[in-house]
């Protein structure tokens, strides 16, 4: 599924921050890897010179890389930075473009950089995305993914996710933890025409139990070592939260791409 993985580097250690995650995907899911940089002409001149100056960047990145499986190959396309990414992992018959963000822009949470942000809604080629203290952790202290959450709501597009979670989880070993919050939280809660619950319905909750549990077992069954957690509360603001206390995890979720 992940055969080959798009990486767009600009030059700044926060950018190589995900590298050595991003070496780990490739080595274990034997997947390729595509260097890619974008000179951005409203931003830097665009020259042979300066073309030339990101190409052999990227030719020093890939010569670091020097695990025998990898042999990174190398872009540097002229253009808008975040059109230029979804182009080139088109065209390149790319299936992941992973990224370090710079946690400015976008949507405010400061997670997101407004390229990364663009990105993330725009492709139709699922987006790995690394926060900057993660990307700092994996950088310089050798942090592994142990975990990969999964918010599910229960509808067909949540779990579109879930076969990309199981080739990540059984190529990397990872424990799967998925999660449903039910939405009871907000300051207009129960009021006009919102339907989320002021309190929790316990008919509600024992639905989403059996949910989780038969998603778990499916899961299971594949060779998956899955456990899942129910919340209520904000959903966003919850899986945040859930995210932040889980140590070394990813997060997989499936986006309508509003």
């Amino acid at each position: 599924m992940f055969k080959k993985i798009l990486v767009p580097l600009d030059g700044s250690d926060l950018a190589e921050g995900i590298l050595p995650l991003v070496t780990h995907l490739a080595e274990n899911l034997n997947s390729a890897l595509v260097l890619l940089a974008v000179v951005d002409p409203v931003v830097n001149q665009t020259s042979v010179g300066h073309w030339n100056e990101r190409r052999a960047e990227l030719e020093a990145v890939s010569a670091r890389l020097t695990r025998p499986a990898l042999n990174p190959e190398v872009r540097v396309v002229v253009g808008t930075p975040h059109t230029s990414i979804i182009e080139a992992a088109r065209t390149g018959g790319c299936d992941l473009i992973a990224m370090s963000t710079h946690g400015r822009g976008g949507l405010g949470r400061g997670v997101l950089g407004s390229v990364a942000d663009d990105v993330m809604r725009h492709s139709h080629v699922p987006t790995l995305l690394l926060a900057p203290g993660e990307a700092a952790a994996y950088a310089t202290e050798g942090e592994a993914v142990s975990k990969i959450v999964v918010p599910l709501d229960g509808s067909a597009e949540g779990e579109r996710v879930l076969p990309y979670v199981e080739e990540l989880a059984l190529g990397l070993g990872l424990e799967a933890i998925l999660v449903r919050i039910i939405d009871t939280g907000g300051p207009y809660t129960g009021l006009l025409e919102d339907t989320r619950l002021v309190e929790t319905d316990p008919e509600i909750m024992q639905t989403a139990r059996e949910y989780l549990e038969t998603t778990a077992e499916g899961l299971r069954g594949k060779g998956l070592k899955v456990t899942w957690k129910l919340g209520e509360g904000v959903p966003a603001t919850e899986m945040v939260e859930l995210a932040r206390e889980t140590p070394a995890n990813l997060v997989a979720v499936a986006t309508r791409g509003h």
